[in-house]
């Protein structure tokens, strides 16, 4: 009988755990801020909506997402094309202590001898990061030789590669409220209002021909084009600016756009989302015992130990008391995050509306007096009023005139708005001493 009881809690725990996790996952969740910029995340710092765009933008190309390494993705692209890869032991050099790289000295001219590519390519990466493997750097490189093209936008990029390239970057702070310039549009500038970028990059010692397309208000390089054999390699530095906040903001989203229109139109597009999400299957924070067949054992029997301990503790000698907290009256803050909301958009006309609303509730739970709308405020209205409050009638007539221009004349309601408040309170105070 005992051992009936013990099965029967056993099985009404894991319903109710069932239950809760599912009730759990369902929870609509606030958003996130992390700055994540992950294709699949609509949270304001992911890049969904960019994604999605990018079929419009490129005359809708193919676009592919990729959660696989450089090489892994690049290798398919030169089969066919370059076949010098078994010969690359001496492709690296370094310096007495074995770690700095020494970038090869690649002769450009061999790319003008490989034939023309058929379909192209644009390898594009939007990473608060971007990494790049000195095994994987030839490759790369490579993959954009033959006629591909890259772009890279991110707030720190591989040293490997921009030491190839013969690019340097600094880290540098700009303003919040930046201007923006791009080369091919001359005559419009572009002020990103709270948006900080804070890298640089430095194109003296690059000995491949490039083409700075956009530069800051201080003329420092945030967006370059660097032309390498027969492809290009876009070098951006501002990947926040692709994110799901920025494309819904006019100011912003025109700039990002035309970084984006330089990406070639007949190009197939290969998303990256290796560097941010890895490998598929890799988010999960077990995938280390899951992997293992003895820490995939110690696992589950943890999980079993704790639901027996959960089971067979779950007796108290008496039940938690519960903390009551007082009610809180959240009618208050909650206007005054409404009237917040409409001062800073200037909406003086709605909240003239809301005060009259709130005055005629007042006057007609005190004097027993109502108004079939806001704007049937007669003389009549008035000289009850009058008799029944003791508040002249001129002022009387003075704050519902002023009430009447704020909803009729929206350029000028600003003016008639105080004008209203200020007899308003003065009524308040009348009435109440």
């Amino acid at each position: 009988m005992k051992d009936k009881k013990v099965l029967i809690v056993v099985i009404v725990s894991v319903l109710l755990l069932l239950v809760l996790s599912w009730a759990k996952s369902n929870e609509k969740k606030p958003p996130s801020w992390e700055p994540t910029l992950y294709n699949s995340d609509t949270n304001p710092y992911g890049t969904y909506i960019t994604y999605e765009l990018l079929k419009d933008i490129t005359d809708d190309a193919a676009v592919y997402t990729t959660r696989q390494p450089v090489y892994n993705n690049v290798q398919k692209y030169l089969d066919g094309y370059i076949y010098y890869y078994d010969n690359e032991e001496d492709e690296y050099s370094y310096d007495d202590d074995g770690e700095e790289y020494t970038p090869p000295v690649i002769d450009m001219s061999f790319y003008n001898t490989v034939d023309d590519l058929i379909d192209t390519t644009t390898y594009m990466f939007v990473n608060l990061e971007f990494d790049l493997e000195d095994a994987d750097t030839p490759y790369f490189l490579d993959f954009v030789g033959i006629g591909n093209n890259a772009f890279i936008s991110a707030e720190k990029i591989s040293h490997t590669l921009l030491d190839t390239l013969g690019v340097n970057d600094r880290r540098k702070f700009f303003t919040m409220d930046s201007t923006y310039l791009l080369a091919d549009y001359k005559n419009k500038s572009f002020r990103l209002r709270n948006y900080e970028a804070n890298t640089k990059l430095q194109m003296k010692d690059c000995p491949h021909p490039y083409k700075v397309l956009a530069t800051n208000n201080q003329n420092d390089t945030v967006f370059v084009q660097i032309k390498y054999g027969k492809g290009n390699i876009y070098l951006h530095t501002m990947p926040i600016m692709f994110s799901n906040i920025h494309m819904l903001k006019k100011d912003k989203y025109d700039f990002a756009f035309h970084c984006l229109s330089y990406i070639p139109r007949s190009n197939n597009i290969l998303w990256d989302e290796y560097q941010k999400q890895g490998l598929i299957g890799e988010q999960s924070i077990f995938r280390v015992m899951l992997n293992s067949v003895s820490l995939r054992i110690a696992l589950y029997l943890i999980v079993i130990g704790l639901l027996l301990y959960m089971i067979f503790e779950s007796k108290r000698i008496q039940r938690a008391i519960p903390v009551m907290k007082p009610p809180v009256n959240s009618s208050v803050e909650f206007a005054g995050t409404l009237s917040n909301l409409f001062y800073r958009k200037q909406d003086y006309a709605s909240i003239a509306r809301y005060r009259m609303t709130y005055l005629l509730d007042f006057i007609r739970k005190n004097y027993y007096l109502s108004a079939s709308s806001e704007f049937a405020l007669d003389d009549e209205f008035i000289e009850i009023l009058y008799m029944k409050s003791g508040m002249s009638k001129e002022k009387l007539s003075q704050m519902f005139f002023a009430y009447k221009n704020v909803m009729r004349y929206p350029a000028t309601a600003k003016n008639y708005y105080w004008e209203f408040t200020d007899l308003l309170e003065e009524f308040y105070r009348h009435v109440k001493n």
